[in-house]
């Protein structure tokens, strides 16, 4: 049943953010919208398969295990349920903040920043090994704190939500920005995580909640850009680095920077 919710959810919430990003952009010039639609949607395709058939299988059975400490300690039911959405927010934020310092995994999460423009798209935007790598290291999570299969399931949901929220190019007015951001990320304060120059990039990690990237002293405020931001690589301007070949096979070439430190 979660699963369907999940499977309904994301296409009717991006399709709601896609409206809003030709009625109210924040950036009306897209760059390269053909190529990256195409190239962005085909990537959705592939790692939808790998999340129903793969992650998810993998994870059911893996939780089934009943191990970690959630059958240590027996929390009131509310109370796991609340730690499973914050530990497994917090262990994202870590796993996003190692992806750009670990050579091996940035060679797979620069796929996703090699996005010329930041849109709904962009939020599908993942390299099937980096799916795959994200499954194996949230049922470790998983096990670890002993999280239900339920939980875990309204966890990927809401996570996949945000994830299309803060990638949108949805105007929002300062005033709601601040708000908004009390909470949860925004796409304003994920836009400086995309932008192309490193000392931006390695700023802003959360994906959920707001809170981590000001705990862990990631966090900023404001790009050095100015109001019309450019975003992905430096690396990546031409049409042809766009496609959806070039997308798979991308943490395969030699000359894959080592760290987003070095962008």
């Amino acid at each position: 049943m979660l699963s369907s919710i999940k499977t309904f959810s994301a296409p009717l919430f991006f399709i709601t953010l896609f409206l809003l990003e030709y009625w109210l952009p924040q950036f009306k010039n897209r760059p390269l919208w053909e190529i990256r639609k195409f190239s962005n949607m085909s990537m959705t395709g592939i790692n939808f398969l790998c999340g129903h058939f793969f992650a998810l299988g993998f994870l059911f059975h893996a939780l089934k295990l009943e191990l970690g400490l959630f059958h240590l300690f027996q929390l009131a039911r509310p109370l796991q349920f609340l730690a499973t959405l914050i530990l497994f927010d917090l262990a994202l934020y870590a796993q996003h903040l190692i992806s750009h310092k670990v050579a091996f995994l940035w060679r797979f999460h620069r796929v996703h920043h090699s996005d010329l423009f930041l849109d709904t798209t962009s939020a599908l935007r993942f390299h099937p090994g980096e799916i795959i790598f994200s499954s194996l290291y949230k049922a470790l999570i998983g096990v670890g704190i002993g999280a239900s299969f339920h939980d875990y399931l309204i966890f990927e949901t809401l996570l996949t939500l945000a994830a299309l929220f803060n990638h949108s190019n949805i105007a929002i007015s300062a005033e709601t920005n601040k708000f908004i951001k009390l909470f949860i990320v925004t796409p304003q304060m994920h836009r400086i995580h995309h932008s192309p120059y490193g000392n931006e990039t390695q700023h802003n990690f959360g994906f959920g909640v707001s809170w981590w990237d000001k705990i862990f002293k990631t966090y900023r405020e404001k790009t050095n850009q100015g109001p019309s931001m450019t975003f992905g690589e430096p690396k990546v301007l031409l049409k042809k680095d766009l496609s959806l070949n070039e997308m798979i096979t991308y943490p395969f070439k030699a000359n894959t920077v080592k760290s987003s430190k070095l962008s």
